[in-house]
């Protein structure tokens, strides 16, 4: 569990992603392994989201609809 502090600046790290797609370009990456770290969030309306963020490999963070270039600080 993240303290509301933590909470708030893992949000504004996430909110700083950047999210599009590369056209016509080539990305080397080191092999990755499959690990990722997750973080459940929970809304109070009873909503919940994950975020996989692949932690071998390209940086890149998902929730399953939108991949994003990155991976936020935890």
């Amino acid at each position: 569990m993240m303290d509301s502090a933590a909470a708030n600046a893992f949000a504004t790290s996430v909110g700083r992603l950047q999210l599009g797609h590369l056209d016509d370009q080539v990305v080397n990456c080191p092999s990755g392994g499959g690990s990722a770290t997750v973080v459940a969030l929970d809304y109070p309306n009873g909503q919940t989201i994950d975020l996989w963020m692949a932690t071998t490999g390209c940086a890149n963070t998902s929730n399953g609809y939108i991949s994003a270039s990155g991976a936020p600080s935890v």
